[in-house]
């Protein structure tokens, strides 16, 4: 099957993006993550159900330049 649109990454932006483009009928949206998958609410844990605190243990710990001398949390 094909897609007319590929978005890479579930995080807050890559949902909105494939939400938004998927109201569309006539446009097909593939959505892709290489997180992990939890099949319902349940097996999800405490802290990516309560999404109050960030969860850091559940991305890829990247960094971005955001100056020559400040290091940020590269989105994910």
């Amino acid at each position: 099957m094909g897609y007319d649109v590929g978005v890479a990454g579930r995080g807050l932006v890559g949902c909105v993006v494939a939400t938004r483009l998927s109201e569309d009928p006539g446009r097909t949206v593939m959505l892709v993550d290489a997180g992990p998958d939890y099949p319902d609410e349940r097996s999800l844990p405490p802290d990516v159900l309560d999404a109050s605190q960030p969860t850091v243990d559940h991305d890829w710990g990247y960094w971005a330049d955001a100056d020559l001398d400040r290091g940020i949390r590269a989105a994910s």
